[in-house]
């Protein structure tokens, strides 16, 4: 496993993060077996990674616990990025907030705290109050920003890192705060590559893909240009297999791969549901892909209009 400084905390995070969405199962994921995600995350650790994402809204707290029982005698090998509930309206709640995920977590500290202002009602300077009381008290270490642009990125000092959806059919996110990441040396953690199964090699065409993750995928029939954007990412899984079949190099790999080679990508957060599923995408690390088919890779997805849009988490 590599692993990168993010910005100029002491903290080191795997270049491959596990993300435990799916750990909460509901109506996206279906049944999630507890014993699963249990095994999911030890696999993660006996891989080398540290890094693991989840969040209070993710079946209501329920990955939290999931993660926090996974995680019981391991604590000190792992990093804990968690979230702020969206319904925080002042500084009382923002440290219940807190307070709730550290006891689901089993843990007395969240390594790295994400707000989501675009989606929150409390005022900025409460918010900044709020997370200078949880620094202060030991309960996080360093906050950071989730699915914002670079002006409200740089509205917010302090800011450790920055997690954006980044994949082949989703740049845009990426491109609004990689340059404010870079000039403020930020760490960035890049969620969602496989676009939530869409890039996994799973789905070739819009039937296959179970109808309760349409929406996630940003599939809803209920767009009026669903069409043309299942035409627009269709095309690009289709460039994606022809380069998989003719370098050898599985649909999956190629997408993380693309990923991981963003100039400011941190750390790559990946979904997993099953053990074997987080050891396959790790083992992207040990693929030897070429530029020149890292190049293939980029262009492929490079004319996609309307991107699919990563559902906000």
């Amino acid at each position: 496993m590599e692993y990168r400084k993010v910005s100029n905390t002491d903290l080191y995070t795997s270049r491959i993060a596990l993300g435990c969405r799916s750990f909460a199962g509901g109506l996206y994921w279906g049944v999630q077996d507890e014993d699963d995600s249990i095994g999911t995350v030890l696999s993660a650790l006996d891989l080398g990674i540290n890094s693991f994402d989840t969040s209070p809204s993710y079946g209501n707290g329920l990955s939290e616990e999931v993660l926090g029982k996974a995680l019981f005698g391991r604590r000190d090998q792992a990093l804990i990025i968690s979230s702020l509930d969206t319904r925080v309206a002042d500084v009382d709640s923002l440290i219940r907030s807190c307070e709730n995920s550290l006891w689901r977590l089993r843990t007395d500290r969240i390594d790295f705290l994400q707000v989501d202002p675009s989606r929150m009602a409390i005022a900025k300077n409460d918010l900044m109050v709020g997370i200078e009381l949880l620094q202060g008290r030991g309960m996080i270490r360093e906050f950071g920003i989730l699915n914002s642009d670079q002006n409200r990125v740089e509205e917010f000092d302090g800011a450790a890192f920055v997690e954006a959806s980044c994949s082949l059919l989703n740049r845009d996110a990426l491109h609004r705060v990689s340059g404010v990441c870079a000039s403020k040396s930020m760490g960035l953690f890049a969620y969602a590559p496989l676009q939530h199964g869409l890039l996994s090699g799973s789905y070739y065409d819009l039937n296959e893909i179970p109808t309760n993750r349409r929406v996630l995928v940003g599939m809803d029939p209920a767009r009026a240009d669903n069409s043309r954007r299942k035409s627009n990412v269709f095309s690009v899984i289709e460039k994606l297999d022809e380069i998989s079949k003719s370098s050898g190099v599985k649909m999956n790999h190629l997408a993380l791969a693309w990923a991981l080679n963003r100039p400011a990508v941190t750390s790559v957060v990946v979904g997993a549901r099953m053990p074997h599923q987080i050891v396959d995408n790790v083992s992207v690390l040990d693929q030897k892909i070429s530029d020149e088919i890292l190049r293939e890779i980029d262009a492929a997805g490079s004319n996609i209009f309307h991107p699919v849009e990563a559902v906000a988490l």
